[in-house]
């Protein structure tokens, strides 16, 4: 122990010493004096706000006492009468947990909005509930998580209250959707939207219309998500909400980029991030750029997507927001693999699952593990790719992900037929087919066929020929120029990889 830590050790023990040798009426008095010279200083004492409960929910008004928040709650708790201090505390915690979400501090942030859930009502206690398991969620602690918002869903209904029961409702729904549990997703998206509009809560029904468009652009419904986007985003728009708008407006960007519409796509993600740092907000400033990195990547321009890769990461780790960094990492692996970085691909991608098993994201997992299964094809590793590729289409199966699912089913198939496996092989195309085609949508089977010609451009076999030429094919009677055109980059690059790593 150095001189400093031994010093600050010593000094931590004198303290509490000297503070347990007061009597329990001094300490209490001299809380309360503490807390009163604290808030003077500060400036005073902030508005009482709006109940937690309450249908509308007000912007967050910074104060001059917000840095001294979680100190006043702390004095709080030792004044007396306890009577007279009770609402204090409740105040001072709740600023300090609504100051610690906007700054991304998720841990503190759900320990003072447990320490509020303890002294608040039957309604607030249900939100603060709420809000400690989405705190639970950006740490990374699903289990924990899942708990709170069944406790805060269970208090909801008995309470008869609709417009909390469908913010509970919500709530878990994200957590199911993140979880991969999809149709309980969508279940839980879809009574919570017609509780919203039954209660008449205009602003949460902007929001639960752009949860269900996420959830359906996940799994190949993009007329639909992007339909609801626009519902959504009009909402946000005619009642005021910018922050929101700017988030919908960048998972709007999301689904015109599915659609095929780039140039569309690339002008709403700007729209979206011209919005967020308006407002600061650093955590969706920093998914937007990863989006905006991917449009770049998919269409060629791989430096551009590598630096807005790393800027994103940057802005990840300042907000903790750890679970979008996995997701970008796993993005960066793939520019690192198309620029023929191999070494580098694989560490980032293994750090990225690393990530994604912690936080039980099966969904990004089960992508960072197909990718992580095409390096090892590339090398010639068989036994481990065969082995990748069924973990992913394991984890695609159970996060509800038929598109992904397909397209990993693919790879698998083309890497059987290598191995000689010819009944597999047959099997597992067969099926992603099924898959692809159930969506209804031209497109999609011909952007499967040319992924398809991708993965096996490495074995130097004819079939990359002829599943790139029926993909090509399909893509071009869709109408899917512009997806055609980033397929066709993607090719070149791979040929020229494939040719400089044979002997």
């Amino acid at each position: 122990m150095n001189a400093e830590s031994a010093y600050l050790f010593r000094h931590a023990l004198l303290r509490d010493a000297a503070y347990q040798l007061q009597l329990p009426g001094d300490r209490a008095r001299l809380h309360g004096l503490a807390f009163e010279a604290i808030e003077a200083l500060a400036g005073g004492r902030p508005p009482e706000p709006a109940p937690l409960d309450s249908m509308e929910s007000p912007a967050f008004r910074p104060h001059s006492t917000d840095v001294f928040a979680a100190e006043l709650a702390l004095h709080a708790q030792f004044v007396e009468p306890e009577a007279a201090a009770a609402p204090l505390r409740r105040l001072y915690l709740r600023r300090a947990a609504d100051v610690c979400v906007r700054m991304s501090r998720y841990g503190e942030a759900r320990i003072f909005w447990e320490e509020f859930a303890a002294l608040a009502g039957e309604g607030e206690r249900g939100e603060a509930l709420r809000w400690s398991a989405v705190m639970e969620e950006h740490a990374g602690r699903p289990r924990a998580a899942e708990q709170l918002h069944r406790r805060a869903l269970e208090i909801h209904r008995q309470s008869g209250v609709r417009h909390l029961e469908a913010r509970a409702l919500g709530s878990l729904g994200s957590w199911y959707y993140e979880s991969g549990r999809v149709a309980e997703a969508e279940r839980s998206y879809t009574e919570a939207l017609a509780l919203h509009r039954k209660a008449g809560d205009v602003r949460r029904e902007g929001e639960q219309l752009g949860n269900l468009a996420g959830l359906w652009l996940s799994i190949g419904r993009a007329e639909d998500a992007a339909s609801a986007y626009r519902q959504a985003i009009a909402i946000h728009q005619r009642i005021g909400n910018p922050r929101a708008e700017a988030i919908h407006l960048g998972n709007f960007a999301t689904a015109l980029k599915q659609q095929g519409r780039i140039a569309d796509a690339e002008r709403t993600y700007r729209r979206a991030l011209a919005l967020h740092r308006r407002a600061r907000n650093r955590r969706h400033e920093g998914l937007t750029l990863a989006n905006l990195g991917t449009l770049r990547m998919d269409t060629g321009r791989l430096a551009s997507a590598e630096r807005l890769y790393d800027e994103a990461l940057v802005a990840h780790r300042e907000a903790c927001d750890l679970r979008t960094e996995g997701s970008t990492l796993g993005n960066l692996a793939r520019v690192y693999r198309w620029t023929g970085r191999t070494e580098e691909s694989r560490r980032a991608g293994e750090r990225a699952l690393d990530i994604h098993r912690e936080l039980g994201n099966r969904r990004s997992a089960a992508i960072v593990l197909g990718l992580l299964a095409a390096l090892s094809r590339q090398a010639g590793q068989f036994a481990e790719a065969l082995s990748g590729y069924e973990e992913s289409v394991a984890f695609h199966r159970q996060a509800g992900n038929r598109q992904g699912e397909a397209f990993i089913l693919g790879n698998l198939a083309s890497l059987r037929a290598k191995l000689g496996d010819a009944s597999g092989a047959a099997r597992d195309l067969e099926r992603a087919l099924e898959l692809v085609r159930s969506a209804g949508v031209p497109r999609l089977e011909g952007a499967f066929f040319c992924r398809l010609a991708l993965e096996e451009i490495h074995d130097s076999g004819p079939q990359a020929r002829e599943h790139w030429a029926k993909g090509a094919e399909l893509l071009r009677l869709s109408g899917a120029t512009d997806e055609l055109a980033v397929a066709t980059r993607e090719m070149r690059r791979a040929c020229v990889l494939a040719a400089a790593a044979r002997p």
